[in-house]
């Protein structure tokens, strides 16, 4: 593909878009020391040029873990205590060693601590469990987790003592009890106006196939809906919504 340069991101600016999310990868191939999961400096120096790129742009940019092999998403189904301390612990290793490298940056840089954490299959052959996972238990792994990254940033201090953090529902989802379930951390900077939620829309669901590419309705509803819904849970109560994807 296309490498990233300040010419493509100049590009995108020029569209009219005034921020970017950059998807980043960690442990997939950028980890040179496994006992205590230490970046690889030239892998960190890349997102940082990419990102830099997008700044002198004049963007808002977001930099996220991103699925990343699944090291993360495939495990929160995983209730043993075990699991739980592992992955607490990589998740804080990547997040101090992140933050501390954009410590100086201004607002423009947010971070969104991870990408559409799921429960994975079932185990009965229906796929993926996106919307809801089939053990409700689950719901509660993402909160725990959204507190693990806020806690883990908030420690390096700096401009991450206040920078705004971006915490996603399970598996991006706004259905059911994804929203209901989703606790938004406490903050340790004792402000809680430094955190945003994430959401992902596809909405109206395979507009292409069932609506044949035709508004209706129906499809108003859904969107409409899904604004009630977002306001209840997350916007009322102060908290920004990002719709992304």
């Amino acid at each position: 593909g296309t490498k990233t340069t300040q010419a493509v991101i100049d590009f995108v600016k020029a569209q009219g878009f005034r921020s970017i999310r950059i998807p980043c990868a960690w442990v997939m191939g950028h980890i040179i020391d496994a006992s205590d999961y230490t970046i690889d400096p030239v892998w960190m120096n890349r997102v940082k040029e990419i990102v830099d790129y997008s700044l002198k742009a004049g963007l808002y940019v977001v930099i996220n873990q991103h699925w990343d092999g699944g090291w993360l998403e495939n495990n929160i189904k995983d209730t043993d205590t075990a699991t739980i301390e592992k992955n607490k612990d990589v998740l804080t290793a990547l997040w101090t060693q992140i933050a501390n490298r954009f410590k100086n940056y201004d607002e423009k840089l947010l971070f969104e601590g991870y990408n559409e954490m799921l429960a994975g299959t079932d185990g009965v052959g229906t796929g993926a469990q996106w919307n809801q996972p089939q053990d409700l238990n689950n719901l509660q792994a993402i909160n725990n987790y959204a507190k693990d990254f806020v806690e883990a940033v908030r420690a390096t201090g700096g401009n991450n003592q206040y920078r705004n953090l971006v915490v996603t529902t399970y598996s991006a989802a706004h259905s059911g009890r994804t929203l209901s379930d989703f606790v938004v951390p406490t903050d340790p900077c004792g402000n809680q106006n430094h955190l945003a939620v994430e959401i992902h829309s596809y909405d109206p669901w395979d507009w292409v196939n069932t609506y044949k590419m035709k508004w209706t309705s129906e499809c108003t509803t859904v969107i409409t809906n899904m604004f009630k819904d977002l306001d209840t849970y997350f916007i009322s109560k102060g908290y920004p919504v990002i719709i992304g994807e």
